[in-house]
């Protein structure tokens, strides 16, 4: 049972543990320190949470229009009910995005000046309340008109690539067009069965000219196989070295420079939900 509980503890970490310090605050955030000896018996804290423990609730900001008046409502209701924090979320329609669709339209609309001036004072009143704000990147991933697509905007290298392969067994002379992008290019004769000699493999990417092989292989059957890659756009390399900075700057960052230096503290929870970079399988770049 105890070692069930444990698993679930793990699981829930993403709804139910939050942390962190309301800098400046009258009735600050206590941060909720992870346990990880062997020997934790988690029961006494799902009866009793600690300090810094309990519950994230998606709070969706769409759907009507936002005011202070209204928050501070609703902030105010949710009070002392053992809240730790509260997600800032996105619900979409069921059309119009890339991946699934567009975020829904909200009055203010997102991330317009109307729109950080609520999250800023709700930062502080959630503070003052004893919880603290995250904010999750549900709606906002590629094609969607949000960070990821500023990022490929900025530096287009950060589109994703996949490697393919080609596989063709020739005989006698010809020409063979190829698909730009290659990598390797090799050759290995057949026996009279159609297996490989394997012994024989023949480097050929050098024979390639404008993208067209010019072979001669005489009365023999040799199989050619190629790997090239193709760009997917718009996508998103996680492999790129630039890739967590720029998503950093355009995502993170956003929050980072819109809070005031002093309530920094304010946020200190982050929940993805359907990462999706649009392109997977045998990823490659330079």
């Amino acid at each position: 049972m105890h070692n069930m509980l444990r698993r679930i503890l793990i699981f829930s970490g993403w709804f139910l543990l939050g942390s962190g310090y309301l800098a400046g605050q009258s009735n600050p955030v206590v941060p909720g320190i992870s346990d990880r000896s062997p020997a934790l018996d988690p029961l006494p804290g799902f009866i009793n949470p600690p300090p810094g423990y309990g519950d994230v609730p998606f709070y969706w900001w769409q759907g009507d229009t936002l005011t202070k008046e209204r928050l501070e409502w609703q902030l105010n209701a949710l009070q002392n009910k053992g809240i730790t924090s509260l997600q800032i979320n996105y619900s979409h329609l069921d059309e119009g995005g890339l991946l699934w669709g567009l975020s829904n339209p909200s009055k203010p609309a997102l991330f317009t000046p109307e729109w950080w001036d609520l999250v800023r004072w709700f930062a502080v009143e959630a503070g003052k309340r004893g919880m603290s704000i995250s904010l999750s990147d549900y709606t906002l991933g590629i094609g969607q008109g949000f960070s990821m697509d500023e990022a490929i905007a900025e530096n287009p290298e950060l589109n994703g690539s996949v490697l393919k392969s080609l596989l063709q067994t020739l005989t006698g002379k010809g020409r063979l067009k190829l698909p730009s992008n290659l990598l390797h290019l090799s050759a290995i004769r057949l026996h009279a069965d159609s297996s490989l000699e394997v012994n024989t493999r023949r480097d050929l990417l050098d024979q390639v000219q404008q993208g067209v092989l010019t072979y001669d292989f005489g009365d023999e059957q040799w199989q050619v196989c190629g790997v090239y890659f193709e760009t997917l756009a718009p996508s998103y390399d996680p492999m790129h070295p630039q890739s967590g900075a720029a998503y950093t700057h355009h995502f993170f960052g956003k929050f980072e420079r819109e809070l005031p230096r002093e309530n920094h503290n304010a946020l200190n929870f982050f929940f993805s939900d359907e990462l999706n970079f649009r392109v997977d399988g045998n990823l490659w770049n330079a």
